[in-house]
């Protein structure tokens, strides 16, 4: 079951600290300077914390993704430039792109990730391009680059960035089979305005099969930011 508690600033989330329960909960958050300040009380009031109590988004993204896909290699974005630029230049006569381009396929496979990683994506790619015929010949020749590299990278040499976790979850892992195998703690989602679309699909997701509490908080910024609020708005629809 989702829950969405509206909350006028952070201060009233941590007012619902003495609810939370540390062995059979997990919170969520998206720094490390929160993550510290939530652990400090937990030993402060209870005298102790497992490691799952507290988690970072990307932390528990990573855990869910490991034991969902053993086999897969994570490497960090800097070492991705460093593989990707190898193979570009390899093969620089095949896709016209010298290894300079590699910043910009990686951000492009982030981009294009929702569709590289669906089983029906490129059938839904080639309908929207139908609708946007102005663009059409540019947006097909990026789309197919970057999925030889994306191919390139996951598929062949099985390596996955850790920005590639939460959309890859959602397409290619059963959420059924991450609760029954290797979750089942119920969470606390307080990720400011960080969280991701794809992350809040994901939790979306997760609460068919778990409690997940959301607290979002309302303040007189969001106004000025609501591309950032976007993510509620899709866990709320």
């Amino acid at each position: 079951m989702l829950e969405i508690i509206k909350v006028q600033k952070r201060s009233d989330i941590l007012q619902q600290f003495s609810q939370f329960n540390a062995k059979t909960q997990s919170w969520l958050v998206s720094d490390l300077r929160t993550k510290l300040e939530i652990q400090n009380r937990l030993i402060e009031r209870d005298q102790f914390f497992v490691d799952t109590s507290i988690l970072r988004a990307t932390d528990l993204w990573r855990l869910l993704y490991r034991r969902q896909f053993p086999k897969k290699k994570i490497i960090e974005r800097g070492w991705a430039r460093i593989i990707l630029s190898n193979f570009l230049r390899q093969n620089i006569s095949d896709l016209k792109l010298n290894q300079a381009s590699a910043s910009t396929i990686l951000e492009m496979i982030e981009f294009f990730l929702p569709l590289l990683s669906h089983p029906e994506g490129d059938e839904r790619f080639r309908d929207w391009l139908e609708n946007h015929l102005n663009i059409k010949d540019r947006w097909a020749e990026w789309y197919i680059l970057t999925k030889l590299c994306f191919q390139y990278l996951y598929e062949e040499k099985d390596f996955v960035l850790p920005s590639w976790f939460s959309s890859l979850l959602i397409q290619q892992a059963s959420p059924q089979t991450i609760v029954t195998d290797h979750w089942k703690r119920t969470l606390w989602v307080d990720l400011g305005g960080q969280i991701l679309w794809s992350e809040a699909e994901l939790l979306k997701i997760l609460s068919r099969q778990i409690d997940i509490k959301v607290f979002v908080v309302e303040s007189e910024w969001q106004n000025d930011f609501k591309y950032k609020m976007r993510p509620y708005e899709h866990l709320e629809s």
